[in-house]
């Protein structure tokens, strides 16, 4: 009997709580003041990895963007 897995990825940009990361042009990505996405769901800016949303318990989709 044949079995079908589903998996679906949380990604930052889809997620409630996540906003983009303040960047500068030109600026080596070490000494960025904030990582491409943050977390705001505690109330302030928390850095993310670009997997820390995959597995995060508290993802919510966005209901205002659109896929």
């Amino acid at each position: 009997m044949a079995r079908t897995a589903i998996a679906i990825k949380q990604s930052a940009w889809e997620c409630k709580w996540s906003r983009p990361g303040f960047r500068f042009a030109g600026v080596e990505e070490r000494i960025q003041p904030e990582t491409l996405w943050v977390c705001v769901r505690t109330g302030e800016r928390r850095r993310l990895s670009e997997t820390a949303c995959d597995q995060c318990p508290h993802w919510e989709a966005d209901r205002f963007r659109k896929n």
